[in-house]
């Protein structure tokens, strides 16, 4: 089996840096990091030796595919909180 056939194959398009990674995520720098440890966010791409980055299209298939929030949620009007006791 030839190299090439062995590589799995590689996202095509952007590369993007943290600073892009937090703007279309909304997630802080923590947040991403702990969610690649956990395998949780594609995988960190080495631009150089003091430098990494993620192939957006990789962010983007992982933004779509983000549960959406219900309006029973905490973020609808009296959605997660407790009634006063009363």
């Amino acid at each position: 089996m030839s190299r090439a056939q062995a590589q799995p194959p590689h996202p095509t398009g952007r590369l993007i840096r943290m600073p892009d990674a937090i703007a279309t995520t909304g997630l802080s720098q923590a947040t991403i990091n702990r969610l690649v440890r956990r395998g949780e966010f594609p995988p960190k791409v080495r631009l150089s030796a003091g430098a990494i980055g993620w192939w957006e299209s990789e962010v983007e298939a992982w933004k779509a595919s983000r549960q959406r929030c219900h309006s029973s949620g905490p973020s609808a009007p009296g959605g997660g909180r407790r009634p006063a006791p009363g």
